[in-house]
């Protein structure tokens, strides 16, 4: 995670936690005790007053006491279960499977091949990236092993041709497999003149 996200999450868990404390604290101090009060300042309506000029109190007498502890406000964001770090958003995908992107596609005439490039949303060594082009009922494939970066697995240019490459409508997708996760990008449409 790089230092300025990682800054922050750290700045945004304090402020969380900080939030907390004081929205804790308020219901805290708030809360009946359930001690006993030293005297009702309001005069009940089977006593008349018998003083008008009572000495002021600190609490408000318009509205009732409450007969128990306050809840506490919910916070805005929950915050997270402990020992769970806060995250700035879901995940994209779900376990064992990758997002695969094409970065560019096309169709190389000094080589006579169709190359494509792409990553897969994950990191690890020991993945491999396959291209598949289709036209019809003919299938070429092309394959390299995956390269770790520092956030994602480059699959770099894969080339397919050869003599089975022929004019037209060609559909390529771009694959990523390693034993622990696999994904597919989504076909893209190449043109063989």
């Amino acid at each position: 995670m790089p230092a300025t996200r990682r800054r922050t999450v750290v700045v945004a868990a304090a402020v969380v936690g900080l939030l907390v404390v004081a929205a804790v604290a308020v219901w805290w101090g708030s809360r009946d005790r359930g001690a006993p009060q030293a005297a009702d300042p309001t005069p009940s309506a089977s006593e008349p007053a018998s003083d008008a000029t009572a000495t002021p109190v600190d609490e408000p007498t318009a509205s009732p006491t409450p007969s128990g502890p306050a809840p506490a406000p919910a916070p805005v964001n929950p915050p997270p279960a402990e020992g769970v770090p806060p995250t700035e958003e879901p995940a994209p995908v779900t376990p064992g499977t990758t997002a695969v992107t094409l970065t560019f596609w096309g169709h190389d005439p000094a080589t006579g091949t169709v190359q494509v490039g792409g990553y897969a949303d994950v990191v690890e060594a020991d993945g491999q990236c396959e291209l598949v082009l289709v036209r019809g009922s003919s299938v070429l494939t092309a394959s390299a092993p995956g390269t770790p970066d520092a956030t994602t697995t480059s699959c770099g240019t894969l080339a397919a041709g050869g003599p089975d490459l022929v004019p037209g409508t060609w559909s390529a997708t771009l694959s990523y497999r390693s034993p622990r996760t696999a994904g597919s990008s989504s076909p893209v449409t190449i043109e063989v003149p």
